[in-house]
């Protein structure tokens, strides 16, 4: 007597399960796992990378001056790209370690040795969700020049040049774009 109770008890769960599964396909609807949405974030990494040609090979380097760090230390971060003897054009890439972005200043150093003539083709600069892409029209909205730099706006090219012996060409980020990405998180 007992079997045959859990016998007609197993089928009754059997019967029952059928039934549902048979109302969710008549009615059309379909059972589909329930999708986590996975947002995803760009990693907060400052990259900045240029496109040049320069009639002088030389050391280019990106810089910023007192970034914060997460110790509650400032430092000063220079990296820096060579062109060999042979090179005149190329694309550089500088990263920066992951969450260190630049809060006063951030400069593009088009070389020291020698005095030369730099066309920028395109700067691409992004940390996160800003990204700035600047074409050569637009390089003057974004960057100002030092003392050591001749801008023609007709040509787009840039110009270094020595004063008092001295020669440090820099391009900087202007302070509002600078704004953005030191505001980014």
């Amino acid at each position: 007597m007992k079997s045959n109770i859990k016998f007609l008890v197993c089928l009754l769960v059997l019967f029952s399960f059928a039934c549902n599964q048979d109302k969710s396909e008549k009615s059309g609807e379909s059972i589909e796992p329930e999708v986590e949405e996975v947002i995803t974030q760009k990693p907060n990494k400052l990259i900045f990378e240029v496109e040049l040609t320069t009639t002088e090979p030389d050391d280019f380097r990106l810089l910023a001056n007192e970034v914060f760090l997460n110790n509650n230390q400032f430092m000063d971060i220079s990296i820096t790209h060579k062109l060999n003897a042979n090179e005149t054009s190329k694309v550089m890439q500088f990263v920066f370690p992951e969450n260190i972005k630049p809060d006063f200043q951030l400069g593009f150093s088009l070389g020291t040795k020698k005095t030369k003539s730099v066309e920028i083709k395109s700067i691409n600069l992004s940390y996160g969700d800003v990204v700035y892409n600047v074409i050569p029209s637009e390089l003057v909205k974004y960057f100002r020049t030092n003392k050591f730099i001749d801008y023609n706006e007709e040509s787009g090219a840039l110009t270094t040049k020595k004063i008092d012996g001295k020669h440090n060409p820099i391009i900087f980020l202007r302070k509002n774009f600078l704004t953005k990405i030191s505001l980014a998180d």
